[in-house]
């Protein structure tokens, strides 16, 4: 009876069908966020795992929850498993300052959600090395962004004496994320203009969207731009512009503080937000932020009036507090307020 109930509990885990996450304090079960508060939380918590040899991202933190059954059932975890900086095989490639990893179908933050797209990491300074974390260096940022599939070209035999070639970027493109609650969410990277529902002009990083962690001359993080779209046919349509204030106390810190706003367009609703970042705190140990506020206050585009449904946003808020953890209450622009789940992007 106890390896039978062993492998039930096993199942739910691999199929993502845990009990809904109730917070410590005893709140109520959350459901999973689709509020723009929650995106924008969800890819500012993102960048920042993805940009130090410690952050979740970058180290399959959560995989570490699941030590006892990986050990049990190794060739499931294995396969599932997406690669990381650390990855030396196939999956990982590099010339100069780039460094390309492949997912398919594979898990960054637990066996329960899934990857398939190719993640590009980008330094403005130095070159990248399959094993070693990018790290630019100080006054320098990293990029990551989303492209087509790299196929490197081979080196001529025998070399032929050239200048060092300028690196050569493949296409932007989208990824796909299936959330542990089934949500396929698209992180788009390449329309133009974030397809914006406003028509305005949106400048991407070099060469295309993505996000940007600018690190100052302590090499300490000091900003995170997003420039990034983020859909679920039927669910959400968000784009996300602009830049974060970042503070860490020194190089290597493993908290951080984000402070500033930043624009968001609902593609859905066709209406306009700016999402202000208050006391909000970010850890290693942890993809997303784990406390503080965002509030998001709506208002009309220039371009391009908002529809029906859009109209009762206007001129409201909604309001994002970080409870723990992957979990937070949000208040909506009709003063209900309901405990959600943030995903890892």
């Amino acid at each position: 009876m106890g390896v039978i109930r062993f492998a039930l509990i096993y199942l739910m885990i691999q199929t993502g069908c845990s009990p809904a996450k109730t917070s410590t304090l005893g709140a109520s079960p959350a459901v999973e966020n689709s509020s723009v508060s929650g995106i924008v939380a969800s890819l500012v918590g993102g960048a920042l795992s993805n940009s130090n040899p410690n952050g979740t991202l970058a180290l399959q933190f959560y995989r570490k929850n699941h030590s006892i059954l990986e050990s049990l059932f190794p060739n499931a975890y294995a396969f599932n498993a997406c690669p990381t900086y650390a990855s030396t095989g196939s999956s990982c490639w590099v010339t100069q300052n780039l460094m390309y990893l492949t997912y398919s179908n594979c898990s960054l933050n637990g066996a329960s959600s899934s990857w398939t797209g190719t993640a590009l990491l980008m330094m403005s300074a130095g070159a990248a090395t399959c094993g070693t974390f990018p790290s630019p260096g100080a006054s320098q940022s990293l990029v990551r962004q989303f492209v087509t599939s790299f196929v490197p070209v081979a080196t001529p035999t025998p070399p032929v004496a050239t200048p060092t070639p300028t690196p050569q970027y493949p296409g932007s493109a989208k990824a796909i994320f299936t959330s542990a609650q089934g949500t396929v969410f698209t992180i788009d990277d390449e329309t133009a203009n974030l397809a914006n529902f406003d028509l305005e002009s949106v400048t991407s990083l070099p060469p295309s969207y993505g996000t940007m962690i600018q690190f100052d001359g302590n090499n300490t993080r000091s900003s995170v731009t997003i420039k990034r779209r983020v859909y679920s046919i039927g669910n959400l349509d968000y784009s996300v512009n602009g830049t974060l204030t970042v503070s860490e106390s020194q190089s290597g810190a493993n908290s951080r503080t984000i402070s500033g706003s930043i624009v968001i367009f609902d593609n859905l609703l066709n209406v306009k937000g700016t999402s202000t970042f208050s006391g909000v705190t970010h850890v290693d140990s942890c993809c997303v932020p784990v406390s503080g506020t965002i509030v998001t206050n709506f208002y009309a585009g220039t371009n391009v009036a908002p529809n029906a449904q859009g109209t009762l946003s206007v001129s409201k808020s909604e309001t994002l507090t970080l409870l723990e953890c992957g979990l937070a209450s949000l208040t909506r622009t009709d003063g209900t307020t309901l405990n959600v789940s943030l995903d890892c992007l």
